[in-house]
């Protein structure tokens, strides 16, 4: 699919304004737009990225990929935003179904709301590894993930596990940090 020049700068603009907005002045901004819930979440994960530092050498950066377990509309939004460039990096989106199978080339997971199972799987599928897990809904980070996205009063907020972050060798930016609703060790 061949998207034309003038249309992927706008798409990026907008992406890249949604973050900017967030860091700057928090989610609640980002949630004042109007914008759908998934494409909010959507330009978030897209971006988290840039502000996570992964280890030099990890066998995940030869070929970076974001993988998701996010079927239906999250999914979609995703690949709406990595097929536009909005998420400025080199990054490859990949859906996938078999977890832990196919999570073995992925820089970071994102994990989407519903069943808990499919967390706690890819948890354990890259434990040890430096690959960022992120999931959509209430308590992800005690279920394994590294950054949890959720929605509080229409609000699309950020929390951090940083111990999980750190066991798996990520860096988290100070920018992140500040954006989020909790940090956790």
């Amino acid at each position: 699919m061949t998207v034309p020049l003038s249309q992927l700068f706008r798409r990026l603009y907008r992406a890249a304004w949604l973050f900017l907005l967030a860091l700057l002045f928090g989610p609640a901004a980002v949630a004042e737009t109007s914008l759908p819930e998934d494409e909010v979440k959507a330009a978030v994960v897209a971006n988290l990225p840039l502000f996570v530092r992964w280890p030099a050498g990890a066998a995940n950066a030869a070929h970076p990929q974001v993988c998701v377990l996010a079927p239906g509309a999250m999914e979609a939004a995703l690949l709406r935003q990595y097929r536009e460039g909005g998420n400025g990096n080199a990054l490859d989106f990949k859906p996938v179904t078999a977890v832990p199978e196919q999570l073995r080339e992925c820089a970071m997971v994102f994990v989407g709301a519903g069943d808990p199972a499919t967390l706690f799987r890819a948890a354990a599928a890259v434990a040890g590894r430096p690959v960022l897990l992120v999931a959509e809904g209430h308590g992800v980070l005690q279920r394994g993930a590294m950054i949890g996205l959720a929605v509080q009063e229409g609000r699309v907020v950020i929390d951090v596990n940083l111990g999980a972050l750190r066991r798996a060798q990520l860096d988290a930016s100070a920018k992140l940090l500040r954006l989020a609703r909790t940090v956790v060790e």
